[in-house]
């Protein structure tokens, strides 16, 4: 995503407490993978998200901001402590601009959890009509 922004090959971006910091780094850095695969289908999302227009860019990055400083006093677990505030941030930013409500997004995680834990295993979970 950085890499199109600016439009440059070498160029990645990041967010630090909510800043995007542009650096150019080797190119042998650029195939750095996510560590797990739902950080990079929830920085994905929120990405699609914003290029739909359906927030601004400097809005998330105010959101995460605020959850990173906020989680900054739990005990940290390692990597997934990042992307835990980047989940918690869009969720809030998407109740504030009324995509969704707290209730709809406690609805479609508890229709997750039992679809999850009826699947069975090497199985498609499907929440179905939702």
């Amino acid at each position: 995503y950085g890499e199109r922004l600016m439009g440059m090959k070498m160029t990645l971006y990041a967010l630090i407490y909510g800043k995007v910091i542009w650096q150019m780094i080797p190119s042998k850095l650029k195939e750095k993978k996510f560590q797990k695969p739902w950080h990079a289908q929830i920085f994905a999302i929120t990405v699609s998200l914003s290029e739909n227009k359906v927030f601004e860019w400097n809005e998330f990055s105010d959101f995460l901001a605020h959850e990173i400083k906020m989680d900054n006093n739990q005990t940290r677990n390692g990597s997934d402590d990042y992307f835990y505030s980047w989940v918690k941030a869009l969720e809030k930013l998407l109740i504030k601009k009324k995509i969704t409500s707290f209730q709809r997004m406690v609805e479609i995680k508890n229709l997750w959890s039992s679809a999850f834990l009826n699947t069975p295993h090497g199985k498609p979970v499907k929440i179905g009509d939702i």
